[in-house]
């Protein structure tokens, strides 16, 4: 089914074919007819799944579900993005030791991603979805500042 949402994606988002399936002018059994052509090409469940996205005039939302799919179906593979943020470019070596420990917890990586952002000063932060593990001496310092604020005004 993954690759029948994959070449649907493709599809969709040609321009022509995209304006097309969100006509308001273009009724929906027209588009419906659009995605009967090509049933036997389609898993039953994909092609019932997109006629009930059509009749409830949701089709522009399609994109953004397949999207979420691939994020759920990664998920369920154990597979994960990786997007790491260090003050300059870390070496394979270094890298390959941030993965190692992520493996352990997340799966598999399929993407690496290596920003460089020298306002962190030291270390790295690692962001796999919506964790973030913040290593950075910037984020050390400032948890230091905070603790120094609680420390004085408890003091006074």
């Amino acid at each position: 089914m993954c690759n029948d949402v994959k070449v649907i994606t493709e599809v969709i988002k040609v321009d022509k074919v995209y304006s097309f399936l969100i006509s308001p002018i273009v009724s929906v059994d027209d588009k419906s007819a659009v995605f009967n052509a090509v049933r036997d090409y389609l898993e039953k469940v994909l092609l019932d799944f997109l006629c009930v996205v059509m009749e409830n005039r949701r089709f522009p939302l399609l994109l953004a579900i397949f999207e979420q799919f691939f994020v759920l179906v990664k998920q369920y593979k154990k597979r994960f993005d990786v997007e790491i943020t260090s003050p300059y470019l870390l070496s394979k070596k270094e890298v390959s030791g941030i993965i190692d420990v992520l493996k352990t917890k997340y799966g598999t990586v399929e993407n690496i991603i290596n920003n460089v952002n020298p306002e962190i000063l030291g270390g790295f932060i690692v962001r796999v979805g919506f964790n973030v593990i913040d290593v950075s001496l910037n984020n050390y310092l400032q948890n230091l500042s905070e603790i120094s604020k609680i420390t004085i005004c408890s003091v006074g």
